[in-house]
């Protein structure tokens, strides 16, 4: 739930931007029975109208603008014989003809003061209560469920098969041990803060096959011989476990993420870094796959929104559906993914 300063704040700069941009067009009245029906949705939605809702007619005038289909509205009333909503009506019909369809001339100014508006706390971080946390961790649940339920057949399908061709192509000659280990950004979940992550206290077993922790934890012999009796007290695990936990995403709902063991994190640093730059630069990639150059992938987007010609996927809950046993189908003898495994928690 909002506190009522939090609301009272967003209210204010909401009204405040639609002000601003209403000073652009001389539509005073209508302006004015916007903000009387901005408040009475507000008083009975709360901050969900501003949002989930106003971003859902936001989405509803991109819909419209990207295909050969009329606006559709829904949530608001709208004008009498039209498919322009009351609300806000005086803006978008600079877009739209009362049928709903793109204007010979729409105008691109308003266009960009009403996905300002509309979109304005789309990405506004929430606090969040109990069932909508749950119904994130349910879809986790059945998602994994589902997987599970799957059996991969003993033979490679073909689309399989080309995959792992492709890969392989790709990653030939690739050195998984050429990393230079560093420690990520997030949580872990063993606990450690920030300034605790060169700390390390464990070693893992089945990490040691590719990356002893003499090479790639230490910096040097003289810092092994050093510290040898330190190294032999560690801690020694079969396999690390990763803790599935909930973080603030927008106002739709939070995330769930994997927080990785600090030591295998720092593993996995290593090889994403080399995997970037293996993929960016190698002739069947170059230019198609891009990691630290969104530049590249940004105008191609915009391209194709004027084109048409490509588009863009975004499948629910997508990374969750990536099983181990696919990735190792896809990667076969190429990678060394069991090094680097967590057991979920």
């Amino acid at each position: 739930m909002v506190d009522k300063n939090s609301l009272e704040t967003y209210v204010s700069l909401t009204v405040q931007l639609y002000h601003d941009i209403a000073q652009c067009y001389p539509n005073s009245r209508e302006s004015r029975l916007d903000i009387k029906k901005l408040m009475s949705r507000l008083d009975k939605e709360g901050i969900s109208f501003l949002t989930k809702t106003l971003p859902k007619l936001g989405k509803a005038i991109d819909t419209a603008l990207h295909s050969d289909t009329p606006l559709l509205v829904t949530g608001f009333s709208l004008r009498p014989s039209s498919a322009i909503p009351r609300f806000l009506g005086w803006l978008i019909e600079r877009i739209f003809t009362c049928e709903g369809y793109i204007r010979s001339d729409p105008d691109i100014t308003a266009l960009r003061h009403l996905r300002q508006f509309l979109y304005f706390l789309y990405k506004l971080k929430l606090p969040y209560d109990s069932k909508t946390e749950n119904s994130v961790i349910e879809s986790f649940v059945h998602t994994q469920a589902e997987l599970h339920s799957l059996e991969f057949p003993v033979e490679v399908s073909p689309i399989l098969r080309e995959a792992r061709s492709f890969i392989t192509r790709l990653l030939g000659g690739i050195n998984v041990r050429d990393i230079i280990p560093r420690h990520g950004p997030g949580a872990v979940s063993t606990g450690e803060e920030i300034g605790e992550k060169s700390n390390f206290s464990r070693i893992y077993s089945h990490t040691e096959i590719m990356y002893p922790f003499t090479e790639y934890f230490m910096l040097g012999l003289n810092q092994v011989v050093d510290q040898l009796d330190w190294i032999e007290s560690l801690e020694i695990l079969s396999y690390g476990t990763a803790s599935v936990v909930l973080v603030p995403k927008d106002s739709r709902g939070p995330r769930l993420i994997s927080k990785e063991p600090l030591e295998l994190q720092w593993i996995q640093q290593g090889i994403q870094k080399l995997l970037y730059s293996w993929i960016e630069r190698h002739p069947m990639s170059r230019g198609f796959v891009n990691f630290t150059d969104q530049s590249i992938n940004r105008n191609l987007a915009l391209d194709a929104s004027r084109t048409c010609e490509y588009v863009t996927l975004d499948m629910k809950d997508a990374s969750d559906r990536v099983t181990l046993k696919l990735v190792e189908r896809l990667f076969f003898r190429y990678f060394p993914l069991r090094c680097i495994n967590c057991v979920a928690e």
